[in-house]
């Protein structure tokens, strides 16, 4: 719910790859996530052709060929997959803020609400505009302006909490945890990326 609306208020700047994204695809990338800073809005990488695992590691190793762009694996807390590898994208704002992305991908590996037709990658490429959040490390959806009142802010957030709670049950899932997770891979895919 608060995804929704604060996609109406700062709609996403779209970046679509038809072939495989290179070197020079990422820095275009870059390019339009500080157009889509610029404007106040959400910026996000679509990649419609892209369907296995292999395909989004591919991405992920040209997406690092750009200073801007890191990568870290995140260690299960509770629910360990044991086939799965759970990976952090973020992306340095101008300002020099990490921005903690969001992915999506028609893999079976993602978590259900990261499921998606197409391969994409979304993140938040602005400064903090949202005066209800809570300070943390670097940027994320969180800091999105969103033009609600506190209350309804509040009860936004927690309709969307409690949402997710739900989709995440079966299979369980660590919804903190996957605040700070792009794509989840299986294991054989990830040994390319280190």
């Amino acid at each position: 719910m608060f995804a929704r609306r604060i996609a109406t208020v700062a709609p996403p700047a779209f970046h679509v790859v038809l072939d495989a994204v290179d070197r020079h695809e990422a820095a275009a990338i870059d390019r339009t996530f500080d157009e889509a800073a610029a404007r106040g809005y959400f910026a996000a990488i679509i990649v419609p052709r892209l369907r296995g695992a292999d395909e989004v590691a591919d991405m992920i190793k040209a997406l690092l060929t750009s200073e801007r762009w890191s990568m870290e694996l995140v260690q299960w807390r509770q629910n360990d997959r044991h086939r799965d590898v759970a990976i952090g994208m973020k992306w340095k704002t101008k300002a020099g803020d990490d921005s903690a992305a969001m992915g999506f991908a028609p893999l079976g590996s993602m978590p259900v609400s990261r499921r998606s037709p197409y391969v994409a990658l979304v993140a938040w490429p602005g400064p903090r505009q949202n005066p209800f959040a809570k300070p943390q490390p670097g940027v994320g959806f969180i800091d999105a302006t969103h033009g609600l009142t506190r209350a309804r802010y509040d009860s936004t957030t927690k309709k969307s909490s409690d949402q997710t709670k739900v989709l995440f049950l079966d299979p369980p899932e660590d919804r903190v945890l996957l605040r700070r997770v792009a794509f989840c891979l299986p294991k054989a895919t990830v040994a390319s990326l280190r």
